[in-house]
């Protein structure tokens, strides 16, 4: 597999002869980067991918990359797509959409066939708006937000990943079940963050319609904000009986956990977090950091399903990277066996024949199964496990115990439901 690296001009000092050496010396890279392993340039299928290497959102976006290229070396190790092996165009975002645009105009116009993005919700966005514009496809393997494949989805829009709603649908549910009717809730600011919770409230008072966030104890802090004393004790001082902090990630996610632990916070409310079950989320959580009633959700969770896809795909990603795999692993290695599956099945490199091809298409995923692509939104059918946070001491990190699976069909809208957000006025 070869890989497109970013290239670097300049002008250097010297005569003819500097002139026709640097001539022969860029002929010589040409000829090199167009053959990898006997496979010129011309008989690969280009593929962009973009990710959030660095920024707020690096763990995530890593994690995605590196699903997606482990799947491209095995397919190629395999004899690629129809005999042609797949190159990676890799690029990074930086964690911000103006450059998740930027790189997905370069890659489409450097040949890419479509576009996969290693990405968040709002990069996701920006590469979206120019894959409808374009009629290229685009892949996001870590844009959660439910609108992306709802009301803004469109016929070049796909995602393998879980919509946000199965993270919080099945969270709302059990929580509205809950005779609680005290909310604080604690999110970073960002967009996602805030469709995340209101959808969540949303859902809680479908079934416990008197549920009220208390006045002076809803709070939005910047991304990557880790020092949360303040914050605890202004909730503390409301006398909430559930927090919600869904839209908290990262290292705001691990650094609230702790400290609402430390000032017991936990022992006398019940907390609630959408997705700490996902790895990510719950990376460098420690032990002692983790209360005993955390309810939670995740896609990919610890300790790992025990199929043998799922353990044959945790075997290689570890080999090959020497981590253990995340969502976005999972996603991004998915997302790309996906591509390759829906370019066979089309028979040639069209983009319009790779739609057809791709809608009602399934796959298997490591932890999830056979999960299908939705001919009407593109969106996967994956499920959900639910859960309350917990160690997990065989894998020495952060996991999820009295895990149960919901099916998709529990929170996925409708094609009804679908057309219907995608018609709004107001979206």
């Amino acid at each position: 597999m070869s890989i497109a690296s970013s290239r670097q001009s300049g002008r250097g000092r010297g005569g003819l002869s500097s002139i026709r050496f640097a001539g022969l010396l860029v002929a010589g890279l040409t000829s090199l980067c167009a053959t990898v392993a006997g496979v010129r340039a011309e008989d690969a299928i280009k593929i962009g991918v973009i990710t959030s290497r660095t920024g707020v959102f690096a763990l995530y976006g890593t994690a995605g990359e590196q699903g997606i290229r482990l799947a491209a070396d095995e397919i190629n190790k395999s004899g690629g797509i129809k005999g042609k092996q797949i190159e990676l165009m890799l690029a990074d975002t930086n964690s911000k959409p103006e450059d998740a645009g930027r790189l997905f105009r370069e890659q489409t116009a450097q040949g890419a066939f479509l576009v996969i993005g290693a990405v968040a919700s709002a990069e996701s966005a920006a590469a979206s708006t120019l894959a409808k514009e374009n009629k290229v496809p685009f892949f996001t393997t870590g844009g959660y937000g439910r609108f992306l494949t709802e009301d803004a989805g469109h016929r070049y829009f796909f995602r393998l990943a879980m919509n946000v709603r199965g993270f919080y649908t099945p969270l709302a549910r059990e929580l509205a079940k809950k005779p609680l009717r005290k909310y604080c809730t604690i999110n970073n600011d960002y967009e996602f963050a805030r469709d995340l919770n209101r959808s969540t409230l949303a859902v809680i008072r479908e079934g416990a319609p008197d549920v009220s966030v208390l006045d002076g104890c809803e709070f939005w802090v910047p991304l990557g904000t880790t020092d949360f004393a303040s914050y605890i004790t202004a909730i503390m001082s409301k006398g909430p009986e559930v927090v919600l902090f869904s839209g908290l990630v990262g290292p705001s996610a691990r650094a609230f956990l702790a400290q609402a632990k430390s000032f017991g916070l936990f022992k006398i409310v019940l907390g609630a977090h959408a997705s700490m079950g996902n790895p990510a989320n719950a990376a460098g959580v420690r032990e002692k950091d983790i209360p005993g009633n955390i309810f939670t959700a995740g896609d990919y969770p610890y300790p790992p399903v025990d199929t043998p896809s799922n353990m044959a795909f945790f075997k290689s990603y570890k080999e090959r990277w020497n981590a253990m795999p995340m969502s976005e692993s999972a996603a991004g290695y998915t997302t790309m066996k996906f591509v390759a599956k829906a370019i066979e099945k089309a028979g040639k490199l069209d983009r319009e024949a790779f739609i057809m091809a791709a809608e009602g298409l399934d796959i298997e995923s490591p932890a999830a199964g056979r999960i299908t692509v939705r001919p009407f939104d593109h969106q996967s059918t994956q499920g959900v496990w639910t859960g309350n946070l917990a160690w997990d001491a065989k894998d020495d990190r952060a996991g999820m115990s009295n895990i149960g699976f919901v099916e998709s069909a529990e929170f996925l809208p409708s094609a009804e439901e679908v057309a219907k957000l995608r018609s709004s006025p107001t979206k």
